[in-house]
């Protein structure tokens, strides 16, 4: 093993721990909370919300696979157009469940956590713009790494980490489960842009959503 793929090993775990706490690490940060209410109401919001990125975990996973070998043989255009319908698809389950999420998030948190998350609702309601950008911006980050850019996809992270750590905590403690959502819904919306921003800049292929592709699929 060479040096230089050690140094990728290491970027890509770091990446991988840093998107973690980018996307979860907010839930350390319910203690900060003043009404001891609002932690079992951001912590049943949180779990919910993760049904919207289900479609794009497969995505990814697929993703894995083609991306090494499309940009090895240059065919940069199919690599495109594929993660684009791909995110199409995502996109797809992820806006019909959000539309249910945003009209109907106590009857929603009730069918799927049973009665009492009521006061979640609320907070559910403000987490879905970000999520939706995650599953709409498709798999830009994997992307980014499979493509040589693990640097920039680390130092994406290391901001976005500190923003959301610190400022959920400052969010947390002056505002509570509401102010600690807006932050977190605007962390996870800013990251997936400038990843995908990034992704298409310097790697020259855009992963945002392409719903016409899908005629052609």
């Amino acid at each position: 093993v060479t040096l230089t793929e050690w140094g990728t090993t290491v970027s890509l775990t770091l990446s991988a721990l840093l998107t973690f706490l980018c996307s979860q690490g907010d839930i350390f940060l319910v203690g900060c909370f003043t009404v001891e209410t609002d932690e079992v109401a951001y912590v049943a919001a949180r779990r919910l919300i993760f049904l919207l990125s289900i479609p794009l975990t497969m995505l990814n996973t697929m993703a894995f696979g083609i991306i090494p070998k499309l940009l090895a043989t240059g065919r940069v255009q199919i690599l495109e157009s594929t993660l684009r319908t791909g995110a199409a698809l995502a996109g797809i389950p992820c806006l019909l469940i959000a539309g249910v999420m945003l009209f109907f998030p106590e009857l929603t948190l009730r069918v799927f956590l049973g009665p009492g998350y009521q006061n979640g609702s609320t907070l559910l309601q403000v987490m879905i713009p970000g999520q939706i950008v995650l599953v709409l911006s498709g798999s830009c980050g994997i992307l980014l790494a499979l493509a040589g850019q693990q640097r920039v996809l680390l130092i994406i992270n290391v901001v976005m980490c500190v923003v959301v750590l610190v400022g959920g905590y400052l969010a947390a403690t002056y505002f509570g489960a509401m102010g600690l959502s807006i932050v977190v819904s605007l962390v996870i919306a800013g990251h997936n842009l400038c990843t995908w921003a990034l992704a298409a800049k310097l790697v020259g292929v855009n992963t945002w959503c392409q719903f016409r592709g899908l005629k052609a699929a």
